[in-house]
């Protein structure tokens, strides 16, 4: 088993408001963090502030994503957070067609892999240089 998945069967057999404190854990540090990045651009640091505000950004969302998506099931147990949580992913999924869900829909790593792809192959064609296009004209 690895350390992820025993992690995550951790995170699982929590009740229900310990999960959601848990899930809260990750805002209450990282939140300012992204904070003090603004900050921190203010006084003349721009590249270290984006890339404070670009992994505090990261981390947050990777993290309270895997939180949430292994405590799903007793996170919807808590009455006023079921409600509000329905609601939003019922506006996702309205948000991406009629009769297809939200996760229905590619995923952008998969669309960036096509284009990832396709511009290598590009790159790979060979290109004749203006030199020798132009050797060969005959006139």
């Amino acid at each position: 088993m690895t350390p992820l998945s025993e992690s995550g069967d951790a995170i699982c057999r929590l009740p229900p408001y310990a999960l959601l404190a848990t899930l809260a854990v990750p805002f209450i540090v990282l939140e300012p963090a992204k904070l003090f990045a603004i900050c921190w651009g203010a006084v003349s640091h721009p590249v270290q502030s984006v890339m404070l505000r670009l992994i505090a950004q990261v981390a947050a969302t990777l993290k309270c994503e895997r939180i949430f998506h292994v405590g799903y099931e007793p996170l919807m147990h808590i009455g006023w957070f079921n409600r509000p949580m329905t609601w939003v992913i019922k506006l996702r999924d309205l948000s991406a067609g009629p009769g297809q869900r939200a996760s229905e829909k590619p995923l952008f790593p998969a669309c960036a892999r096509a284009c990832l792809m396709k511009w290598t192959r590009q790159r790979r064609q060979v290109v004749p240089s203006t030199l020798a296009i132009a050797a060969l004209r005959p006139w």
